[in-house]
């Protein structure tokens, strides 16, 4: 079973009574169905059955020659709401199975921006399938959390919060300049690392960790769609598997200057959300390239 299914609800069925649902409902009685054509100008369907409101499971794959569709692969999603960025979108396809990473260039966390192009049918079936790098109006985001833990609030003052952005805006300002091959700007990140991991070092000596970070947003693991977060909840609310009856939590939380949505299943989060407290997990983070 995908790993991530828990995320939309599915985490009372086993794997049998889960193949028993994808083959005797999801597949015959699809909500959608959408067929276009690969980058090797191969056929490709996606079909999909939601199980709540822009939350369900996509099913790629093929119509055989006697024309009954053959299961390729399959991925839980929820429908991205909040745009994250106005950039440019590498396209890079996967090899493994059908699908295609989305990959932005965001000076905001330092690091290339990689995740699972959700409408990658939508893609295929314009004009830009072909390029490397597509642009329709920048990415959505939307993360999918196998286990989650809420934070505390870390506490901020008014002038604490207007220094950290003046500091995120001056250090995405030096890693685009360094990128660029200014040298000055190489050493300049290199001397704030340095000190920031001294005073971090300095005061892990009476404080915990998650007293002194407030967000963060790291890769994790081998997979490059897959993220640890820290993020401060700003909105949250519950949705309902309609299938397992299980209830999923949605928390829109903002993490290094992103916003975007987070599903977790309530029984997989530890903790009560409320707005200004914190979400903890790692995620697999899903776009949607914005026409």
């Amino acid at each position: 079973m995908h790993k991530y299914l828990n995320a939309i609800g599915f985490g009372t069925f086993s794997k049998r009574d889960f193949d028993e649902w994808l083959y005797t409902k999801a597949l015959p009685d699809p909500d959608i169905t959408i067929e276009a054509v690969d980058l090797d100008d191969n056929p490709i369907v996606e079909k999909r059955k939601e199980v709540s409101p822009g939350m369900g499971i996509s099913m790629r794959g093929y119509y055989g020659a006697d024309g009954n569709f053959i299961l390729d692969s399959y991925f839980p999603y929820r429908e991205p709401k909040l745009q994250a960025n106005q950039l440019e979108t590498n396209i890079i396809p996967q090899t493994d199975r059908n699908g295609m990473y989305g990959v932005c260039d965001d000076t905001r966390i330092g690091v290339d921006l990689v995740y699972f192009v959700q409408d990658m049918m939508a893609l295929l079936k314009t004009d830009q399938k072909n390029n490397s790098e597509v642009f329709f109006g920048g990415t959505s985001l939307m993360g999918l959390a196998d286990t989650g833990t809420i934070l505390l609030p870390s506490f901020k003052t008014e002038e604490f919060k207007q220094r950290a952005d003046k500091a995120r805006q001056k250090k995405g300002e030096l890693v685009q300049a360094a990128r660029s091959g200014d040298e000055r700007a190489y050493e300049d990140l290199s001397m704030d690392e340095m000190n920031l991991y001294s005073q971090i070092t300095s005061r892990l000596q009476n404080e915990s960790v998650y007293e002194i970070i407030d967000t963060s947003f790291m890769p994790v693991g081998v997979e490059t769609d897959k993220y640890a977060v820290v993020g401060e909840i700003t909105d949250f609310h519950k949705f309902l598997n309609q299938v397992t009856r299980q209830t999923v939590w949605v928390l829109t939380i903002v993490t290094e200057s992103m916003k975007f949505e987070v599903t977790v299943n309530e029984k997989d989060l530890l903790g009560i959300p409320a707005k200004g407290r914190r979400f903890k997990g790692e995620i697999w983070l899903q776009g949607k390239v914005n026409a």
